[in-house]
């Protein structure tokens, strides 16, 4: 009898081990990958790839991303179905709010309940960068490119060059802003898709850098687009002999100090035998030449928009090219990265040091004035006088009555008049209606590659109770994350909001806890025009501006900003067009301004609406917008990326070109993003428009403003 259980058993276990085990491994298999190759930077957006292999039944459901890296403070989820026995990958936006313990995390839900995996899917990134170090994507004749693979991988503030595939280089222009610099081989070029391109366009004249190496002449007949975007014009091939020390830099690459010995590039590496090299040959402009090879331009360079466009008519992934770029620093000579000292914070994860002064002055300035401060001292007296009710009073009251069972009832009592007493106390100091506070920023730039616009919405959202809003920007190339200064606050309700993306945009739900605030900012790119028609011109005396406002709303404030200076202008009407003078001796520099918002910045500690509204100290939306576009920090000189992550306009040379701000009430430049009707809402938008400045003569010299209406 003992023979034949054990055989049964040993029957049951031979056929039930392989089904356990079996329906122990997960039916649909997950990957997911951060970044560009695994490195990220702190305060951008980054990629979130996820590959997913359906082994199988036929599941539908949604893929929901959530940590730190999944959109900051926000549950993506993402409508997914995955056919039996197919694979299916998916792109979407993170945004990276932390350099340390910064991970993601992926899970399917099923919309039947069931056929999941029960354990979510994480990954980190290899490696977070520093806001401010030099970053460069590489596109080079083949994977792993020879010149993506510099730095040292544990030097945090060193410049960093990460080696791609043509299709990995993504189509939003968000995602494009993570990176400083972008090499580009010519025999790559032709990979790269059109929205590819349209990006690349939007990020040039934001300030990237495109360094472009030309193998062959022949390579721009197929990329139209990069032909017109390089600074020369392409003849031919040319084969010469000789060696690479007859290279000289005619002049300093931007970024280089003015001590480097640039006239004959002569060093220990370039002494070799003479030899047939190839280059091709071009006409440029001396002006935009920065190094020969004897009499044929080498390195051409000259900026587009805000950032800057350098071709090198060789190709420098191939011998002798390749050895002459190693070697003395020239990499970095050529990205303008030669003498680049990195910040000193960059291995630092605390908020002071991730911060952005300009948000938190504009999320300040967006606080409702619905949320008043609560009596504190009042609140924790009355903690006290609980405290002592339910203790020593009541055991004095017990002893004397001889009932302790009346106890049973005065606890409850008492707990119920604090409760109410507390809950007057807050509806009394923060009661009030749904409220909508809106901001844009919007960045015009009219010489610039691209038609596109960067703009920035700032919301702040007041609720009287426990609601989830509906809000979305499904037509709008964008999406949206928490203020910058929230992140570190730690908010769980924050997590309970949904965001699902919907065409080139977003969709999604926002929970306001009762009686707060919600903040967030909505990143986005737009193919918009400019509202105000401006002209600017320089004389002696200053700038001479001509402006035309085409919009049904007038200008109630206009700023000149050229260089480190700003002045105030007269406002502007609907449909006006006006004609003055900005005198130099009426600008003011514009580190006057870093005191008034400082001092508006240290005046409270305010987060999410928990702070005190009655000790925040109240500013306009206009002149909040103006204050952060002038900058809160001053930094001298722009740093690396600075221009492509920051709010502060940057300092150009002003015989170049100026910024126009123009601030406009109760106008907002993309649809509502709202999908319901609060009881109270106040919104603005500041337009910076980059004007070029075109010399003048002195006879054209009129300091009499005038003005006209059109019909």
């Amino acid at each position: 009898m003992i023979w034949l259980c054990s055989l049964r058993l040993m029957w049951g276990l031979s056929f039930t081990g392989p089904l356990s085990q079996a329906a122990s491994q997960p039916e649909i298999q997950l990957n997911l990958q951060v970044g560009y190759q695994g490195v990220v930077r702190v305060g951008a957006w980054l990629p979130v790839q996820v590959e997913a292999h359906n082994q199988g039944r036929h599941f539908e459901g949604e893929l929901e991303l959530g940590g730190d890296l999944s959109g900051r403070g926000w549950a993506q989820r993402i409508p997914f179905e995955l056919p039996q026995g197919t694979r299916k990958r998916l792109e979407t936006l993170g945004f990276c709010s932390t350099i340390y313990s910064a991970e993601c995390q992926a899970r399917l839900v099923s919309a039947a309940g069931g056929g999941s995996p029960r354990d979510p899917v994480v990954a980190s990134p290899w490696r977070v960068l520093g806001r401010d170090v030099p970053w460069a994507l590489v596109v080079g004749r083949s994977f792993p490119s020879s010149l993506g693979t510099w730095g040292p991988p544990q030097d945090f503030t060193s410049p960093h060059w990460t080696s791609i595939r043509p299709g990995e280089l993504p189509e939003s222009p968000l995602l494009w802003e993570a990176v400083d610099g972008l090499y580009l081989s010519s025999e790559r070029a032709r990979e790269l898709t059109a929205g590819q391109v349209d990006a690349l366009r939007a990020w040039l004249g934001r300030g990237g850098h495109l360094m472009v190496g030309l193998a062959e002449a022949q390579d721009l007949d197929y990329v139209p687009w990069l032909r017109e975007l390089l600074p020369v014009e392409v003849v031919g091939m040319l084969s010469v002999t000789g060696t690479l020390s007859r290279i000289r830099w005619e002049r300093r690459m931007p970024g280089e100090p003015a001590t480097e010995a640039m006239w004959v590039d002569a060093t220990v590496g370039n002494r070799t035998m003479p030899g047939a090299l190839r280059l091709c040959e071009a006409r440029a402009p001396e002006s935009l030449v920065w190094a020969w090879f004897e009499q044929w331009p080498l390195v051409v360079s000259d900026q587009r928009g805000l950032g800057r466009v350098t071709v090198v008519l060789c190709d420098m992934e191939r011998q002798p090219w390749l050895n002459w770029v190693r070697n003395s620093g020239r990499w970095h000579r050529l990205w303008g990265w030669h003498q680049f000292d990195g910040p000193k914070s960059s291995q630092s994860g605390s908020a002071r040091d991730w911060r952005s002064p300009e948000e938190a002055l504009l999320v300040r300035a967006l606080q409702t004035d619905q949320i008043r401060s609560l009596p504190w001292i009042a609140v924790l007296a009355l903690l006290v006088v609980y405290v002592m009710l339910i203790g020593p009073v009541d055991y004095r009251w017990t002893r004397r009555s001889r009932r302790p069972m009346a106890t049973w009832i005065r606890l409850p009592a008492y707990a119920l008049l604090f409760a109410v007493t507390v809950y007057a106390i807050g509806y009394l100091y923060r009661a009030g209606v749904s409220e909508w506070r809106e901001l844009n920023v919007v960045d015009v730039d009219l010489t610039g590659p691209s038609t596109m616009v960067r703009g920035w919405t700032f919301v702040s959202l007041y609720s009287p109770s426990n609601r989830r809003y509906p809000v979305g920007a499904p037509d709008v190339v964008g999406c949206v994350r928490e203020p910058w200064e929230e992140t570190w606050t730690h908010w769980e309700g924050n997590r309970r909001s949904v965001l699902r993306p919907s065409g080139p945009g977003w969709e999604g739900e926002i929970l306001v806890p009762v009686w707060t605030s919600r903040d967030w900012v909505h990143e986005w790119y737009a193919s918009l025009g400019s509202p105000v028609e401006v002209q600017a011109r320089q004389h002696r005396g200053g700038w001479t501006l001509e402006m035309e406002n085409h919009l049904p709303q007038a200008l109630d404030q206009v700023w000149l900003v050229a260089g480190a200076e700003a002045c105030r202008l007269v406002p502007v009407q609907a449909m006006q067009r006006l004609h003055f003078t900005a005198l130099a001796s009426a600008m003011t520099p514009r580190k006057t301004a870093l005191e008034e918002a400082r001092r508006i910045l240290d005046s409270s500690t305010h987060f999410h609406g928990l702070g005190g509204g009655s000790q925040l100290e109240r500013v306009a939306l206009g002149e909040a917008a103006v204050l952060a576009s002038l900058g809160v920090e001053s930094s001298g000189t722009n740093r690396a990326g600075s221009v492509l992550r920051s709010l502060p306009l940057p300092e150009e040379p002003p015989h170049h070109h100026v910024w126009l701000l123009a601030w406009v009430e109760q106008h907002r430049p993309l649809p509502w993003m709202a999908r319901f009707r609060p009881e109270r809402m106040t919104y603005g938008t500041l337009y910076r428009i980059r004007v070029p400045v075109t010399p003048a003569s002195p006879a054209s010299y009129d300091p009499v403003p005038t003005s006209s209406h059109r019909d």
